[in-house]
Formats: C-alpha cells, sequence, structure tokens
C-alpha cells in the first residue's frame, strides 16, 4: 500500500503526465508504468518515485514520438531507454 500512496503523491503532482499512464504494474523487482504510447516506464523499488518520474519525463522529451519500448529509471542517475519511434502513415 505504501508504494502506491507514494506513487499516486508523485502522480498528482503532474496532471497532465498522469493522464499519459495507461495502466501500472507491480513486479516483484518494483512498479512499472505503462503509457498510452506504450512505452514502458521502469521505476523499479518503491523509493524516489518523483525524481525517477522527473528522470523519465526528461528521457521521453528527448525521444519524441515514442511508440513503444521502454524507459528504465530505476537507478535515476544511469537512465537506459530503448524506444521506438513512431512509424507515421
Amino acid at each position: 500500500v505504501q508504494p502506491a500512496l507514494a506513487l499516486g503523491a508523485v502522480m498528482s503532482e503532474d496532471p497532465e503526465f498522469l493522464k499519459k499512464i495507461e495502466h501500472a504494474v507491480h513486479r516483484g523487482t518494483g512498479i512499472d508504468l505503462i503509457l498510452e504510447n506504450g512505452v514502458e516506464l521502469r521505476l523499479g523499488p518503491p523509493h524516489d518515485f518523483a525524481l525517477k518520474v522527473a528522470v523519465a519525463q526528461e528521457v521521453l522529451e528527448a525521444v519524441p514520438g515514442a511508440a513503444g519500448g521502454y524507459v528504465d529509471v530505476s537507478v535515476p542517475a544511469r537512465p537506459v531507454a530503448q524506444v521506438e519511434p513512431q512509424v507515421s502513415s
């Protein structure tokens, strides 16, 4: 329950980002957020959510149009991303 409350508090700070979240998944190693564009944000263990979300937003802004893949900010000082570009039709 505590991780959910902490994440909820962080998400309530940024309603625009909250709108981009399709659903959340709790895995044995932490929490993942699945965004509406298909990108999986891997937040990792339930601490430093505000920092992790801020780092994830910076990474996503650097890769506009991402339409899948993942951004791993479980270690916020060393984010890892593998995202797929959005294919135009």
